[in-house]
């Protein structure tokens, strides 16, 4: 008897929740369609930001039909990982930092040669010569490029001052990619791996006490805790990539594909726009939690140059003629 007053108990809970789901949707359609969303960075940064208002403008546009979940900050996969979980289905979308997956293709990493694209308006340039390349090579894993998003121009931060070509050599730079490893061993350094989620806790231990990255690097990990001195040169500006698994996309209803696709341009076209606004931001942030701003002498700037004109060289002759068509329609502008 008290089993089957359970089974009707159960019963009935299961129709009352059935009734409250009925009643919840009476105003708006009820949900089809939840995507997981895995990222590396942290909520300060402009990316993260770029990807709230594409997922809110989905969201809103479908009335609540389709839902994506973020877990950035490297909740789910590091970024070096997020790449094949997309390409696999265990996320439906995801984001990454193009050039780490330089060792994949010389390709993947032509937004993070240095002095190749410094301004905005260059970096934009860099994008159009490299895009129909660069998203073909995900079509053929079946993956999807969406849209892509700029960081913010890089800077240099360290706990001590750079005064000499020589102070730059004798540092521990934090790096995040293969280009970034190769840069670091050209100016003596010595690089060291770090994703973007564990900065400040190399940073406390010692295992680095310098990088060239965005601003929002320094902001998210706090690393003015360790780091004294910034150098806002520009260098290169580097970008995201939100990827999408392609069966995923396929799958999608007609209706709800066009609104994917509407919010994945509306975010392209206000990712430079984004991350340039938010640059001066960052840097009176830098300065607010007590970092010094300084500049280059004209030496170590010299130095730069010469070494970013070494690195775009070597870097065009493993990437080939495309390679080649891209610095030069980079000289040509």
């Amino acid at each position: 008897m008290k089993s089957e007053t359970k089974t009707l108990g159960g019963m009935l809970r299961g129709v009352l929740a059935g009734l409250a789901v009925m009643a919840g949707a009476t105003g708006a359609q009820a949900q089809e369609v939840e995507w997981q969303f895995a990222s590396a960075y942290g909520d300060n940064t402009v990316v993260t930001e770029n990807i709230r208002l594409f997922i809110e403008e989905v969201e809103t546009a479908s009335d609540g039909r389709f839902q994506i979940v973020l877990h950035n900050n490297a909740k789910l996969f590091k970024m070096p990982e997020i790449k094949r979980a997309v390409q696999t289905g265990q996320v439906q979308i995801g984001e990454i930092l193009l050039s780490a997956y330089g060792n994949e293709d010389p390709l993947f990493e032509v937004d993070v040669l240095p002095t190749l694209a410094q301004t905005p308006e260059e970096a934009a340039r860099l994008w159009e010569l490299s895009k129909d390349g660069i998203t073909e090579r995900f079509e053929k894993n079946r993956v999807k490029a969406l849209f892509a998003h700029y960081w913010t121009g890089q800077g240099f931060f360290s706990k001590e001052p750079i005064e000499t070509v020589e102070d730059l050599a004798g540092t521990k730079q934090r790096v995040m990619n293969p280009s970034g490893a190769k840069w670091a061993e050209m100016m003596g350094a010595t690089g060291v791996l770090v994703q973007y989620a564990e900065i400040g806790q190399a940073l406390a231990l010692g295992t680095v006490d310098s990088f060239f990255a965005a601003p929002a690097a320094v902001i998210d990990s706090k690393a003015w805790e360790s780091l004294n001195y910034f150098y806002p040169v520009g260098l290169m500006r580097g970008k995201g990539l939100v990827l999408v698994n392609q069966r995923a996309y396929d799958a999608l209803p007609d209706d709800l594909r066009a609104i994917v696709d509407t919010a994945a341009q509306n975010a392209a076209d206000r990712a430079l726009d984004m991350a340039t606004a938010s640059e001066d931001e960052a840097y009176a942030t830098l300065e607010a939690n007590g970092m010094t701003r300084d500049e280059f002498p004209p030496e170590v700037t010299a130095k730069i140059n010469e070494l970013g004109s070494e690195m775009i060289s070597e870097w065009a002759e493993r990437a080939g003629d495309e390679g080649v068509a891209i610095v030069e329609g980079m000289s040509a502008n």
